[in-house]
């Protein structure tokens, strides 16, 4: 059952935008056909559980990763320049698409989505192969002369980077917050 990407993209931002609205637990396929993105759509021929939709924004967001690595890791950098290209362009795209973080942070989505830790599991492993190469390319370079071990390191890159997304949705909440505040007050 294919689609074409430019319909799967139109489903992904409509899912994304109604996940940040209303939560994983408030997410519905009913609420899903009345996004804007979604009208004329026969959404039912395309997507027959909720479960699909989580399972689609997890497969986009695996496949723009992945993509986004093998971008910069063909750029032929220094380690440390790509090292920073790296979090800029992660930065950019959980920018544009806020609501990658909210399905792979969230923690109601292993319960709602069985088949959701397979995914995340799969974008982790990615991460970690990806970072362990660059900072063992690094250390040997000697651009990165940290004593402490790769395996160490990308730990802790990936629960910052973590931690640091989490505050960025955080602060995007209470923008957003802060935002409706105002125009109630209006």
């Amino acid at each position: 059952k294919n689609m074409d990407s430019k319909t799967e993209e139109q489903i992904n931002k409509a899912s994304g935008r109604l996940i940040m609205e209303s939560g994983m637990e408030g997410f519905s396929l009913e609420k899903l056909s009345k996004q804007p993105e979604i009208i004329g759509f026969d959404l039912y021929a395309l997507i027959r559980k909720k479960e699909e939709a989580f399972e689609k924004l997890l497969f986009a967001l695996e496949r723009e990763l992945k993509e986004l690595i093998n971008g910069i890791s063909s750029s032929q950098n220094s380690p440390a320049d790509e090292f920073e290209k790296l979090f800029k362009q992660l930065h950019r795209l959980f920018k544009q698409k806020p609501y990658y973080l909210t399905v792979i942070f969230d923690k109601d989505l292993r319960q709602l989505y069985s088949g959701a830790d397979n995914i995340i599991s799969r974008i982790k492993s990615m991460a970690e192969k990806y970072l362990t190469g660059l900072i063992d390319r690094g250390k040997a370079q000697k651009v990165f002369t940290l004593k402490t071990e790769t395996k160490v390191l990308v730990e802790i890159i990936l629960g910052s980077f973590q931690a640091l997304m989490n505050n960025m949705q955080l602060a995007d909440n209470m923008v957003r917050d802060l935002k409706k505040n105002q125009s109630v007050t209006d």
